[in-house]
């Protein structure tokens, strides 16, 4: 349990997990069928995902961090499998998303992150 504790920081309402994101490329075969991978992950982020993540009203404003160790990596490739996954975990429809903000780091092989906070949008 102590290592999972290690993947996770969280201060107010947001959350940094440090697992290396996903790609679309990693998630789907072919159009929309899970690979193993994206199966792995999914389940990985559930687990440790923190329960206690309050979500505001909608709509929603999304802020991520992305930290890749690949400057080859695009900066919106793993945007919809990490949304979809929290929208279950969290269980929020993300067609209230209405503003996302992404920002990318560039960081050290093996210490890939994302991190991200959900806010009520202010209209």
């Amino acid at each position: 349990m102590s290592g999972i504790s290690n993947l996770i920081q969280k201060e107010g309402n947001k959350v940094k997990v440090q697992i290396k994101p996903i790609s679309a490329n990693e998630a789907w075969k072919g159009r929309r069928i899970k690979t193993d991978k994206y199966k792995a992950y999914e389940k990985t982020l559930m687990w440790i995902l923190p329960t206690t993540l309050k979500i505001p009203l909608p709509p929603f404003e999304i802020h991520y961090t992305f930290g890749f160790s690949s400057l080859s990596s695009d900066w919106d490739n793993p945007i919809k499998q990490t949304t979809d996954i929290l929208s279950k975990k969290y269980k929020f429809n993300d067609k209230l998303i209405k503003r996302a903000i992404i920002d990318v780091e560039k960081v050290e092989k093996g210490q890939e992150f994302f991190e991200f906070e959900i806010t009520h949008l202010e209209k």
